[in-house]
């Protein structure tokens, strides 16, 4: 009798540990960040694909859940959670099984309540390079008549941005032309960033009727429109597009320098079709006057600030939402056309969690008859436009699938927010 209560305490002993070293050794602990508003209830979802019953647990009492406030709860997973603080910061738990096993990490991000007044306007956007972007080649021809392109030849790429030659600073072509124009030596050295990676080529010139040349086309400028996604409360920041900036040529994010926000005027409607994303062709106000500085191109969109007084009377103040309070359902987006700045129906199709930032967090539809009447769907120009459900911002538009205009994407609003904090503090 003793030898079968040892042995079947060994069984649970041996099985516990199997479970542990799953758990470990498999990579089933999931790692999830949840961001609520402080003094607010959210509701939180927290699934595990294997795991129902748990055991949440926190260091110190600062995150409720469904109204309680302790260091331990027992939660079904497969159940709605609420949760609430009364305290800013990023806090710890994790859902444990058999005493202490940990199956779920969860961060916890308690945002400060936040309110943006929702843009729509259309906005013109001018930004200068932070060094040149490498956008084609050119073919020299000596007097010889041999042809050939140095830049190329040295493994140079379309999309490249050109730092330094020499280790000078370059910033805009007239500086890259100076020198290439005067080449003295038999080598330039070019320090390129290329996929967040510094490298530096040894670039041999040519020797053309002209002199020396090593053949490459730079740019350094970009403009283009878009949509004004938010202002903050106290009128001094803004955020637009959702999304980054990116060389039409080359396909790189637009490595900025500085830039500029300047008013744009919608002149007409080219319609999406199946296959063609349509867009708003528009033309600056005035391109020399500045409504504010963009400091970022960043993923998740044109972030900076405002110069001078805005007339926010103009505009709505909505408080925020995070992701775990975004529902399938209806919702607005607010935009500008020919016709002025409205707000149009739109249906939010599909809500995707997210732990990290994305441009895609959510599918909407656009619903509205006049809108689709007009565009046929999402068109270029409207990324940025704010998506309103609730009573509550809760993202921006970002992108058009192009198989079907009516159907795109939207980011988070946290995700901008969160950039926007981060950048900002």
């Amino acid at each position: 009798m003793k030898r079968k209560k040892i042995i079947k305490s060994l069984s649970v002993i041996t099985a516990a540990i199997f479970i542990l070293s799953a758990f470990t050794f498999a990579g089933l602990v999931q790692n999830e960040n949840i961001f609520i508003i402080v003094g607010q209830k959210t509701p939180v979802f927290l699934n595990h694909s294997l795991i129902k019953s748990v055991k949440l647990v926190q260091d110190e009492e600062i995150i409720s859940v469904d109204g309680n406030l302790s260091n331990e709860y027992d939660v079904d997973l497969s159940k709605t959670l609420t949760f609430s603080s009364n305290k800013e910061g990023k806090f710890k738990l994790t859902a444990n099984i058999l005493g202490g096993i940990t199956v779920k990490e969860i961060t916890v991000n308690v945002l400060p309540e936040v309110y943006l007044y929702a843009g729509g306007d259309l906005v013109g956007v001018k930004l200068n390079t932070q060094g040149v972007i490498a956008v084609g080649f050119e073919d020299l021809v000596s007097d010889t008549g041999i042809s050939a392109s140095p830049a190329k030849d040295a493994n140079i790429k379309i999309g490249d941005i050109i730092t330094h030659i020499n280790d000078t600073p370059i910033n805009t072509a007239d500086e890259f032309r100076k020198i290439t124009n005067d080449i003295t030596s038999d080598e330039l050295i070019l320090t390129i960033d290329r996929n967040k990676e510094t490298l530096k080529i040894s670039v041999k010139p040519f020797l053309t009727t002209d002199g020396y040349k090593i053949g490459l086309w730079v740019r350094e400028k970009v403009a283009g429109v878009g949509t004004l996604t938010f202002i903050t409360e106290d009128g001094k920041y803004f955020a637009s597009l959702g999304h980054a900036v990116i060389d039409a040529t080359s396909g790189v994010q637009v490595p900025l320098l500085n830039g500029d926000l300047v008013g744009a005027k919608a002149i007409s409607i080219v319609r999406g079709e199946k296959g063609y994303p349509g867009e708003i062709k528009a033309v600056f106000k005035d391109p020399n006057v500045s409504l504010g500085k963009i400091n970022e191109n960043s993923e998740y969109g044109l972030f900076g600030y405002y110069e001078g007084d805005i007339d926010l009377s103009n505009y709505t103040l909505y408080p925020i939402a995070t992701q775990n309070e975004i529902e399938v359902g209806p919702a607005t987006i607010i935009t500008t056309l020919d016709d002025g700045k409205k707000e149009y129906d739109i249906y939010v199709e599909k809500v995707y969690k997210q732990n990290e930032p994305n441009t895609k967090s959510m599918m909407i539809r656009i619903t509205d008859e006049e809108l689709l009447a007009k565009t046929g769907g999402i068109i270029q120009g409207m990324s940025g436009s704010p998506i309103i459900q609730n009573g509550k911002i809760i993202g921006a538009v970002t992108h058009v699938l192009i198989d079907d205009p009516t159907l795109g994407y939207g980011i988070f609003v946290e995700w901008m927010i969160k950039n926007f904090y981060i950048r900002q503090n």
